[in-house]
């Protein structure tokens, strides 16, 4: 993290044993969540899990919607989602490969355009009805640009973690980034009571459309946070 010196970080208690002093660094969690703040990866974070908004809204109520809206039943859907979870592995083998030749930016712009009209699979379901084949389509294109985005976020993630301090910053951002999909329920509920199915998975790929702008807006930052962290990785390792 840059803007924080030695003194910022270790603190020192020294304890007093008859004519013996004993020194003692403590490092706490409070020191790097400052030095973190006072930088820019509050913003450059920001973006990404603004960015992830949409793909929380409709996860939010994506099995209520193929159950209780579209009555598939839950064997039916299980299957389907079993068969989701090695298009996200296939997502996140294809997302590191293009992430080595497009870059950080450019591979959260576009990764997170496409989680976004994924989002608009799950309309068209509810357009078709109870069709086996657009359930399939829709659960499959959403895990796999799903594993795509979170190839990238994670990288963005590792990238704006200092290397001394990177389980407690990791394990900050991706809480922060899980707000998203604790928090949209209730207004996802209300919001489709409203307008419908069709219209809610529609809504939510709106709601990702200003996250993926503050991520083009936010594009220099993240560059300079990207290849700080390069530096700094590789000056560690000379070490």
């Amino acid at each position: 993290m840059k803007g924080c010196n030695a003194s910022q970080l270790t603190g020192t208690l020294m304890l007093d044993r008859g004519n013996e002093g004993l020194s003692v660094e403590v490092e706490p969690a409070v020191h790097d969540l400052a030095c973190w703040v006072d930088d820019d990866e509050p913003r450059c974070s920001a973006g990404t899990i603004i960015a992830h908004d949409g793909d929380a809204v409709a996860a939010s109520l994506q099995t209520a919607f193929l159950i209780g809206g579209m009555g598939f039943s839950v064997s039916e859907v299980g299957y389907v989602k079993g068969l989701g979870i090695g298009a996200t592995l296939i997502g996140a083998l294809a997302g590191g490969v293009a992430m080595a030749k497009l870059g950080m930016v450019r591979s959260l712009l576009l990764f997170g355009l496409l989680q976004a009209v994924s989002n608009l699979g799950f309309m068209w379901l509810a357009w078709m009805g109870k069709s086996y084949m657009a359930l399939t389509t829709s659960i499959l294109v959403e895990n796999v640009t799903g594993g795509m985005g979170t190839v990238a976020f994670v990288a963005l993630i590792m990238s704006l973690c200092d290397h001394r301090y990177t389980a407690t910053q990791f394990a900050l951002l991706s809480s922060l980034e899980a707000l998203g999909r604790v928090f949209s329920g209730r207004p996802s509920a209300e919001l489709v009571e409203m307008v419908g199915w069709a219209q809610f998975f529609f809504w939510s790929f709106l709601v990702a459309l200003p996250g993926i702008w503050l991520v083009w807006f936010l594009r220099g930052q993240l560059h300079r946070e990207v290849d700080h962290g390069a530096q700094t990785v590789a000056g560690s390792a000379d070490l």
